[in-house]
């Protein structure tokens, strides 16, 4: 799709589709280096020189998926990212493709901002630096209904809305059982509408990874409720125990929220090999720098972890991600 955008004539809205495509094939490539820069700058131009003139809706939805790329490029680098899913928002509005007749193109395109933009919400919910929050106000969300298959977001943002919100000793005693009904039946929700009933014989990776974005969202929720719903203690070690019975037959994961919050659960040196082995299945030869952040990340869980075992403590799986996320210089996506 991208592919053909970049290729469809020689205007400056595709121009810059090609553009910020050679930019990211670079940066996978060999890093980020000084042509990426130069890439990257050209594409910007020809974005800047495409906005200068009316356009219509197919330039319109190639601004968006040139915009979508230098997004997906700076995730790595800086807290940008932020500001190219509020591009997005404004180029919709700006040429009302929210209530145009939307191709398939403007959908797919669509939906990668809204899943860049709920994984970054995520992260903007355990980032805990004085308070602050370098991606400003960004949201696109509302702009149009998220379809069936991106259900799983839209859990993952109620998630992560309910065991960020006050503590319990901050409700009265009915705002506490109102809370904890709606916890049960948001884990109910997630059980009986996500995880696939598919012998793993049959399964294809794509349904493999889903699984496991699935068993990670479970994980979460069971791990930051643990204190309130102790009956999901054992179904969330269930959960981690296949998820890491999933890691040896995945050929990659590419989703970075599952590979973070199901690998930080890894306990036996057994478990780690089979995550870290996932881990540079997915790497392979790419030189970009998400998963190294992941993999970054989780073994500092471990190290945190092998501490408070050692001197038999018990860490708040809140805090603990907190203070993990907010130990990153560029805050990350976990797209």
């Amino acid at each position: 799709m991208l592919m053909r955008m970049a290729l469809a004539d020689d205007g400056p809205s595709a121009t810059a589709v090609l553009r910020s495509l050679l930019a990211f094939s670079y940066l996978h490539c060999y890093g980020h280096q000084a042509q990426v820069v130069k890439l990257k700058i050209t594409a910007v131009r020809a974005l800047k020189s495409a906005s200068r003139s009316l356009i219509g809706a197919k330039e319109g939805v190639r601004h968006i998926g040139a915009t979508m790329i230098l997004c997906s490029i700076q995730t790595s680098i800086s807290d940008e990212w932020a500001s190219y899913i509020r591009s997005v928002k404004y180029i919709i509005i700006a040429e009302s493709l929210s209530s145009a007749d939307r191709d398939k193109d403007f959908q797919v395109l669509a939906d990668w901002a809204s899943y860049h933009e709920s994984l970054g919400r995520f992260s903007v919910a355990h980032w805990a630096r004085d308070g602050t929050d370098p991606t400003g106000s960004f949201c696109v969300a509302g702009l149009y209904k998220r379809p069936e298959h991106l259900k799983a977001i839209n859990f993952l943002e109620e998630i992560y809305k309910a065991v960020t919100k006050k503590r319990s000793e901050e409700r009265s005693v009915e705002e506490q059982g109102d809370y904890l009904k709606y916890l049960r039946i948001l884990e109910f929700k997630i059980r009986q509408t996500l995880l696939p009933n598919v012998a793993h014989d049959d399964d294809t990776n794509a349904q493999r990874v889903t699984e496991l974005f699935t068993l990670a969202l479970l994980v979460y929720l069971g791990r930051a409720t643990s204190n309130l719903l102790p009956e999901l203690v054992d179904k969330t070690e269930q959960h981690i125990e296949k998820a890491f019975s999933i890691f040896p037959i995945v050929e990659r994961c590419d989703r970075q929220f599952p590979l973070f919050v199901l690998g930080c659960e890894a306990r036996s040196e057994e478990d780690k090999v089979v995550y870290l082995e996932l881990i540079s299945r997915t790497q392979g030869r790419s030189q970009a720098g998400p998963l190294v952040q992941v993999e970054k990340l989780v073994k500092a869980s471990w190290a945190q972890s092998d501490l408070a075992d050692h001197a038999g403590l018990k860490i708040d799986y809140i805090e603990k991600l907190n203070a993990l996320i907010s130990s990153c210089t560029v805050m990350p996506t976990f797209v």
